[in-house]
């Protein structure tokens, strides 16, 4: 997988108030997204100017699991997949997140919820959390992002 971010975030930050309310999560990020909103947070990883000026480091799935079993102690429960759109690079996803399953720890998603219903079927077996961040409550808004409320 391609990271750019890696942080250690209390779950309700994903937003998820309710799943396992004062836990820790490993988050990860990599670079790109799908929409392009005017007030992206991440707009430096999301929406780069020069993606090749940005800083990325190879992490397998194996150390992606290692970093996170490492935090167990400290209260990590998994790993997020966070920061900037996750599911651009759904196979890495969903690689990454059948090893965190078997190592028994969660996978949260945190994702805009632009996936093809075929990726998303093979990915949510593997998902113990997942929230779509909504841009806007009208279409007009999500023709502000390049994004669409339609399934």
């Amino acid at each position: 997988m391609k990271v750019t971010s890696l942080g250690f975030d209390p779950i309700e930050k994903k937003p998820l108030a309710r799943y396992k309310p004062g836990s820790m999560i490993l988050s990860v990020g990599s670079l790109g997204c799908t929409m392009h909103c005017p007030w992206c947070q991440n707009h430096s990883i999301a929406q780069p100017e020069d993606p090749q000026a940005v800083p990325v480091r190879d992490m397998s799935a194996r150390e992606l699991v290692d970093q996170a079993q490492a935090l167990v102690s400290e209260g990590n429960i998994g790993l997020a997949y966070t920061y900037n759109e996750p599911l651009m690079r759904w196979r890495d996803v969903l690689e990454c997140a059948q090893v965190i399953h078997e190592a028994g720890l969660d996978n949260v998603v945190v994702t805009n919820g632009l996936i093809a219903p075929d990726k998303l079927a093979q990915l949510l077996p593997f998902i113990d959390a997942l929230n779509i961040d909504l841009k806007g409550f009208s279409q007009d808004v999500y023709d502000i992002t390049g994004g669409t409320l339609e399934t």
